[in-house]
């Protein structure tokens, strides 16, 4: 059995600049002195529960008195977008490669996202791609990537040979290299960084390619 998990943000839907640009809101909303770093990259675990106990705990800030009041406002500020005439759209070619994929008795299919699950759900939902109910997790489940990665492959309840995740940016590929999974990069970010690449989900050959060795 090959397990094949896919990051969310840039890599499912597209949302990867949108999501870090209310995630900014949401946090500023309730902490307004916070100087963000340059990139997510700057961080120890580059996922919303990891960068916002970092910023909190460099502050000086109990964790517990804010974080939870930045993760209900971002949910608010995502609604609110999905909402709008812009809602959220699927990378293209995202539905078709799922259902291929979920047809495909040796594969398992799951998401690890370095969002929260709420706003994942929505974004999920808006983008048309919530009917096949693959199992998930979040960093509701875990601040590191690896961790959260670790965290669907347990919920995806098989027996599996081999994993590969799917993901759009360096941390994405850096996780899958520690846990030593196989890699298929997405999208303008990693073109070049990876040995397996597609510009977006269209190209399903190296998705069956990969899962048949």
């Amino acid at each position: 059995m090959i397990g094949i998990i896919f990051d969310l943000d840039g890599t499912l839907v597209d949302s990867y600049d949108l999501d870090g640009q209310l995630f900014r809101k949401a946090v500023l909303s309730v902490v307004a002195v916070v100087k963000f770093r340059k990139s997510w990259h700057d961080y120890r675990h580059s996922t919303y529960a990891g960068i916002l106990t970092e910023i909190l705990t460099e502050l000086n800030l109990p964790v517990r008195d804010y974080y939870d009041s930045v993760r209900q406002r971002f949910g608010k500020l995502i609604k609110i977008h999905l909402q709008s005439a812009n809602g959220c759209k699927p990378i293209p070619g995202a539905a078709n490669l799922l259902k291929i994929l979920h047809q495909i008795s040796k594969i398992r299919i799951g998401i690890a996202t370095g969002g929260w699950s709420h706003t994942a759900r929505m974004n999920l939902e808006a983008a048309g791609l919530s009917d096949l109910n693959v199992p998930m997790s979040s960093c509701d489940d875990a601040p590191s990537r690896t961790e959260i990665m670790q965290v669907c492959s347990k919920r995806m309840k098989s027996s599996f040979s081999d994993f590969i995740y799917v993901g759009d940016a360096e941390w994405d590929l850096r996780a899958a290299n520690k846990l030593g999974w196989q890699f298929i990069g997405v999208g303008t970010r990693l073109e070049g960084k990876c040995d397996v690449w597609v510009p977006d989900l269209r190209n399903t050959t190296p998705f069956l390619e990969l899962s048949s060795t």
